[in-house]
Order: C-alpha cells, then structure tokens, then sequence
C-alpha cells in the first residue's frame, strides 16, 4: 500500500514537472530581461543603472498585470485540448487576441503617465529624465509583448 503511493506520488510529480518546467523557464526568461537591462546599464553609469532599475520595477507590475490576466487562457486551451474541441481553441484564440488589444495599449497608456509616481520619488534630475524616457520608450513596445503573451498560450 505505501509503495503504491509512493509510485503514484512518483509519477505525478514527474508529470507536473513536464508540465510545468516550460512554463517557469518561459516566466525566468521574462523576468530575465529586467535583469539584463539593469545589469547592462551597469556599465554605462550609476544614473543609468538607478534609471533602468528604477524604471523596471516600476514596469512590471503593468507587465505583470496584463499577463496575469491573459494566463486564464492556458487552463482553458488545455481543457480544450483535452477534450479535443478544436473548435473552442480557435474561439479562445480569437478571444485573447481581443483581449489583449486593449490590455496592450492600456498598459502603454499606464506607462507613459507615471510621472506623478516619480514625483512621489526623491530623484535627482538625471536620473528622474532618465526613468521618464526609458519607461517612456519601453511603453511602446508594450503592446506587441501582451500581444505576444496571448499568442504564447497557443503553441
């Protein structure tokens, strides 16, 4: 009796394991590029690495935010999947799409008004003109990650 649940244990484990090492490689690989901003910037200057750093933690929570939202996509394509309803992934496909449209440009619209976060902030100068740009031009880029987002919860 104990070896079986110790084998079934075993085995389930295994099995969430598999399911579950793409999916947390995928999330480090996200959270790596903060990181290798801020590490980058490093080189550069002390201002710029305050900037980058200060600039990245400001942006993931927005990030954070709309792929938290887009993630109720995963269980669902998988449930579908499962039971082989072809025709319900490609109805979630669409929906996440639509989804992710607006989540995309809110956050681009979130990040280009910040200003009155880094006003709670006692920066200096440089550094304050510095955070502004990067999470100005980085908000760009914003729809077209929480676009990708989606489509990732596809492949």
């Amino acid at each position: 009796m104990k070896n079986s649940r110790l084998s079934k244990f075993q085995t389930e484990s295994s099995l969430l394991l598999k399911l579950a090492m793409p999916i947390l490689l995928a999330q480090w690989a996200l959270t790596g590029l903060g990181v290798v901003d801020t590490l980058m910037s490093g080189w550069v200057g002390t201002n710029d690495l305050a900037a980058i750093g200060l600039g990245s933690s400001i942006m993931l929570p927005v990030f954070m935010f709309s792929t938290g939202i887009l993630l109720a996509i995963t269980p669902l394509v998988a449930k579908a999947n499962g039971q082989l309803q072809v025709n319900k992934i490609t109805e979630f496909f669409f929906q996440g799409l639509w989804l992710a449209l607006p989540l995309g440009f809110v956050s681009l619209w979130i990040l280009m008004n910040l200003e009155w976060v880094l006003n709670l902030l006692d920066l200096n100068s440089s550094i304050y003109q510095m955070t502004q740009d990067y999470l100005f031009y980085i908000a760009f880029g914003l729809p077209a990650v929480v676009l990708y987002q989606a489509l990732r919860f596809f492949g």
